[in-house]
């Protein structure tokens, strides 16, 4: 997987009309970032709830200028804080990539 300054490697679904009908991104990197970001979109009217928590082993992405846990999905709530829009960031646990990807490797060998 790509990382570093000015990459962007993804994997979204979407549908149209977008956002109504919703994206889901799987696979996110932002810039430098070693870790992936999970991330619903969708119209006005979908949260997630902070007890789904325990389905992942991430953690909520922090909305609202850091202030509450990002879990309302609507692209435009005002809330969000640098379009992290109902994220999940994977924990460092979990298969990333970038420098963290390779420390995991070699650490498991």
């Amino acid at each position: 997987m790509p990382v570093g300054p000015g990459t962007w490697p993804a994997w979204w679904t979407t549908n149209t009309p977008w956002p109504d009908m919703g994206e889901i991104d799987i696979i996110e990197g932002i810039g430098g970032n070693t870790w992936n970001t999970i991330t619903l979109h969708t119209r006005d009217g979908c949260h997630m709830r902070d007890k789904d928590a325990i389905y992942f082993t991430g953690t909520w992405a922090k909305g609202d200028n850091g202030a509450v846990n990002a879990t309302n999905c609507y692209i435009n709530a005002p809330s969000n804080f640098y379009f992290e829009i109902m994220t999940i960031r994977e924990s460092k646990k979990s298969r990333n990539w970038g420098k963290n990807l390779e420390t995991l490797e070699e650490s498991e060998n």
